[in-house]
C-alpha cells in the first residue's frame, strides 16, 4: 500500500484587539474551538493587541472560504478586526 500523501497546508490568521480584554476573550473563543493563538502585547501603551492563530487545512477554494468567514465571526463575536488570513511562508 503507497503511503498517503498530505496535502493540507498551514494558514495564518490575524486580528487586531483594541484591548487586552477583547484579545483575551478572542484568544479564549479560539481556544475552545481546538486552535492555539498566541496573544502579542503591543510594544507601547495604547497600541493595539495582536493575536495569531494556525490553521492546517487542505488549501481548496471552500476550505480557505471557510476559514476566513470562521474567523471573521469570531472576530465580530468577540469585538476584533480581522486582518485576513494567508499561507504560512
Amino acid at each position: 500500500m503507497a503511503p498517503v500523501r498530505d496535502s493540507s497546508q498551514v494558514f495564518v490568521s490575524r486580528f487586531r484587539c483594541d484591548s487586552e480584554g477583547t484579545a483575551r476573550g478572542l484568544a479564549n473563543a479560539l481556544l475552545v474551538a481546538g486552535l492555539y493563538p498566541e496573544l502579542r502585547e503591543p510594544p507601547f501603551p495604547g497600541q493595539p493587541w495582536d493575536v495569531v492563530v494556525l490553521a492546517q487545512l487542505e488549501p481548496t477554494e471552500d476550505n480557505v472560504a471557510d476559514l476566513r468567514e470562521t474567523m471573521a465571526e469570531a472576530a465580530r463575536h468577540a469585538g476584533a478586526s480581522f486582518e485576513g488570513c494567508e499561507r504560512e511562508r
